[in-house]
């Protein structure tokens, strides 16, 4: 069995810890006949059995695919659920939409990568009293996003270090309209104001500083044509948004950007929105021995 699972942006831009958007960049969880693996999906596939009173049976969960780790693309995200997904089509599909997200919360700790990872497009989500609370807003079909990932890596704990333990009335309201005003763009399939939009205070200006020169990858974007450009997650990988007959951007960042020596290192691809979430590929009743 093997189950496709696409990497994430959360936040994007003033929808902290609960906006995210499924990108069609993937990872692979592949399910063998073997000794288990110490990975991610292995954890989130034992844990799954356990939950549901089963233990697995020389059954290895292998990660393959395009998400790197670490970039704020939603790497570990795809990990959890894959797993999860490969326990319950092992165990007849016993868990609903909302157990997976549950489970894959308790090891996440966080919901917004982990609900576009599963269901796909855009979504807006919350824990409410250990209750996931979510919806998939729009499918999305009318813009690119152009990701910019370097070589170095951020942890999300770290990222979350920085913060401010409190923030100002004002900023509160300054995030809340600019929230309001991004779902709106995405809704109205209109991003005219999604510069705008993406403007936030609750966590881009703490985290900014740990991407050098993120503030030149912003200042090219929109000098090229980028509608809007914001941090993707907890960082370091920068997303610009882009609309789809603009087929140009990526290849003049490209010239841009990896020509010169700051961003050594760094890499420029272009995806779309993954509209579907977490697909299993195929399954045989070859692996259906878990009791």
């Amino acid at each position: 069995m093997m189950i496709k699972v696409p990497a994430t942006t959360a936040n994007i831009g003033p929808g902290f810890d609960s906006l995210g958007l499924a990108l069609s960049l993937y990872n692979y969880i592949i399910v063998k006949e073997g000794p288990p693996a110490e990975n991610l999906s292995q954890k989130a596939f034992d844990m799954a059995l356990r939950e549901m009173g089963m233990k697995e049976k020389d059954i290895r969960i292998e990660i393959e695919g395009e998400v790197p780790i670490a970039r704020g693309l939603g790497s570990s995200a795809t990990c959890i659920i894959g797993g999860i997904l490969a326990a319950n089509e092992i165990t007849g599909g016993r868990l609903s939409r909302e157990d997976i997200l549950e489970l894959a919360y308790k090891i996440e700790g966080h919901p917004d990568n982990i609900v576009p990872a599963l269901v796909g497009g855009l979504t807006v989500s919350f824990v409410d009293e250990e209750k996931i609370r979510y919806i998939k807003l729009c499918e999305i079909d009318f813009i690119d996003l152009v990701l910019f990932i370097p070589d170095f890596t951020i942890s999300t704990s770290e990222a979350r270090k920085i913060l401010p333990q409190s923030l100002s009335y004002r900023d509160a309201v300054f995030n809340i309209g600019r929230v309001s005003l991004l779902v709106s763009c995405f809704l109205k399939k209109d991003i005219s104001d999604i510069r705008a939009a993406l403007e936030d205070r609750l966590h881009f200006p703490y985290r900014k500083g740990l991407v050098k020169n993120i503030d030149l990858i912003f200042e090219l974007s929109y000098r090229n044509g980028a509608k809007g450009v914001f941090l993707s997650g907890s960082g370091p990988a920068v997303a610009a948004i882009v609309e789809k007959h603009d087929k140009e951007f990526d290849d003049i960042m490209k010239r841009e950007i990896l020509n010169r020596s700051e961003f050594t290192g760094w890499d420029v691809k272009r995806v779309t929105v993954e509209n579907e979430g977490a697909e299993v590929m195929k399954v045989s009743n070859f692996y259906r021995n878990c009791g």
